[in-house]
């Protein structure tokens, strides 16, 4: 957030801008989903972007679908609130991995309209995440798949896979209207449900996991960019920029790392999906029937708490990682 915009996403913030202060144009409350989704529309009266703001979240008291519930309450391992975030980090860790999945440029971003849910009727500014909006024929589940870009199609599952994302449907991947040659560059949308602090994915939470594409050897410019990426500085990103706490960061690395050594060693993408998700026949009690990720982390914490333990039986001093608050600035834009 805090590095030079893109000059589509710039493009797509003073339509939106205009369209709000210069035409009126109210925002647009989107038909589906569980939280407060709006289309921004320019003078032209077409969709500019995206703006999801952080208080009608899932659970969140300005929620304008009756959503409201506990604030601490976790929603696919993700606080209410924070899933704004997650929409911004999907698109930055794309970006730095030399955006091969597509995901379309995101912000930080503030506004402040009338047509917003407001639960005391006063009328503030919100703290949300701007998209640019992506014109589009329909969604994956529209088609077959074997029409898909099978590259591009490795590259989302890729980036699922690293940042756990728990909420990967057809809906939410958009048939893009304009396409070039070959199989169709799905364009994925919906990230607010990545890098949880708790880890419980199941199988059906990934829609691509059966798809042909998955289970062929991964692409050679997508296993490269996956060989490239640098876990711990992604993570370093994520918590000064986002403020991302500790324990959705650790668990971000872990699949980071799993998905580079599964690469690696020569496995499929829907191999290194399997490691991750949970038994598909499991119980419906998660503590008996985690993932082997989740066991694999859960383990590893153990040890770590049981060797700090030890050394401060014995006098030694842990010294931990400065906490870093959140450092985005907000792009502001009311009428």
């Amino acid at each position: 957030p805090n590095a030079r915009r893109p000059p589509p996403l710039s493009r797509s913030l003073l339509k939106a801008r205009r369209g709000l202060v210069v035409g009126a144009r109210a925002p647009e409350l989107a038909l589906d989903g569980t939280g407060g989704t709006y289309f921004l529309a320019g003078l032209d009266g077409k969709p500019a972007g995206c703006f999801k703001p952080s208080d009608e979240e899932t659970f969140c008291v300005n929620n304008p679908r009756l959503f409201v519930g506990a604030q601490r309450k976790l929603r696919r391992g993700v606080r209410p609130g924070e899933a704004h975030a997650r929409e911004v980090a999907a698109y930055l860790l794309d970006a730095r991995s030399g955006g091969v999945a597509g995901v379309p440029a995101t912000t930080l971003a503030a506004s402040r309209h009338a047509k917003y849910a407001y639960a005391d009727r006063r009328v503030v500014e919100k703290l949300g995440s701007f998209q640019c909006y992506v014109p589009h024929d329909g969604v994956a589940e529209d088609f077959s798949a074997s029409t898909f870009d099978a590259a591009r199609l490795q590259a989302i599952a890729a980036l699922d896979v690293r940042c756990l994302n728990s909420d990967r449907n057809a809906a939410n991947l958009l048939v893009p209207s304009r396409r070039g040659p070959g199989g169709i560059r799905l364009v994925p949308i919906d990230h607010g449900f990545c890098l949880p602090e708790v880890l419980s994915i199941e199988w059906f939470d990934w829609c691509w996991i059966d798809w042909p594409a998955l289970a062929a050897p991964v692409d050679e410019t997508v296993k490269a960019r996956i060989l490239e990426l640098d876990a711990n500085a992604d993570a370093a990103m994520l918590r000064e920029s986002l403020g991302l706490r500790p324990r959705c960061l650790r668990l971000f690395t872990a699949a980071t790392r799993l998905l580079q050594k599964g690469v690696a060693a020569g496995l499929t993408l829907r191999d290194v999906a399997e490691l991750v998700i949970r038994p598909e026949h499991a119980p419906s009690d998660e503590s008996t029937s985690p993932g082997r990720l989740a066991t694999a982390v859960s383990r590893a914490v153990e040890l770590a708490d049981l060797a700090l333990a030890e050394g401060s039986s014995r006098g030694a001093r842990p010294h931990f990682a400065r906490a870093f608050p959140p450092a985005a600035a907000p792009i502001a834009f009311a009428p």
